[in-house]
Formats: structure tokens, C-alpha cells, sequence
């Protein structure tokens, strides 16, 4: 995690952490927002942090935590976003999941 944050840190310090900013314009969430600038403001400044907790998830090892990650993909396609939305709270999902069986693994 320390060197994911460092890296994280070298991109932002590079292309700075707006440029999400068009993109998040065009999700159909902040659409929903209509005009509540303040919301809209707080998605756009949390749209870096988003995007780089679902880089960082996606990096994780998924020999480990690939049941884990399979089940947020089927929530999110059942309609429901489970997925962590910060550093923190996906390095606390990584933790307190037990891991992807071994036996399981080698069978597959």
C-alpha cells in the first residue's frame, strides 16, 4: 500500500488529480445531481480517489482476493456499487476477507 500511495502520489504530482473532471461530468450519477453544485463539487474532488482505489483493487493479487473482487463485479451488475471508493476502506476489504481457498485454486 505505501508504494501504491507513493506512485499515486508521482501521478497526481504529473497530471494533477482534475483530470477526471470531464468524465465525472458525464456520469449519469452526477447528472442525477442537477443542480446541487455543492454534491457536484464533492464528486469531482473525490473522482482521483475513486479512480485509483479501483487501479489499486485491480492490482491486488487475484489468486487471493479474486471471489472478493468476482462478487463486487456481480453486484455492480445487479444494479447495487459495493465497491470500495477509498485507499482505506479497500485496504480494510482486502483484510478482513479470507482468502481465495488454495485447494480450490489448483483444481480450477
Amino acid at each position: 500500500m505505501e508504494r501504491f500511495k507513493g506512485e499515486r502520489q508521482v501521478l497526481k504530482s504529473l497530471i494533477g488529480s482534475k483530470f477526471l473532471e470531464a468524465f465525472t461530468k458525464n456520469t449519469p450519477e452526477y447528472k442525477k445531481l442537477g443542480s446541487d453544485r455543492k454534491a457536484q463539487t464533492k464528486m469531482i474532488e473525490e473522482s482521483f480517489e475513486t479512480f485509483s482505489t479501483a487501479v489499486f483493487l485491480r492490482g491486488a493479487n487475484q489468486r487471493k482476493y479474486g471471489s472478493l473482487m468476482e462478487g463486487y463485479r456481480r453486484q455492480y451488475a445487479g444494479g447495487r456499487n459495493h465497491y470500495p471508493t477509498t485507499l482505506l476502506t479497500a485496504v480494510d476489504a482486502l483484510r478482513t476477507h479470507k482468502a481465495d481457498d488454495k485447494k480450490k485454486l489448483k483444481d480450477a
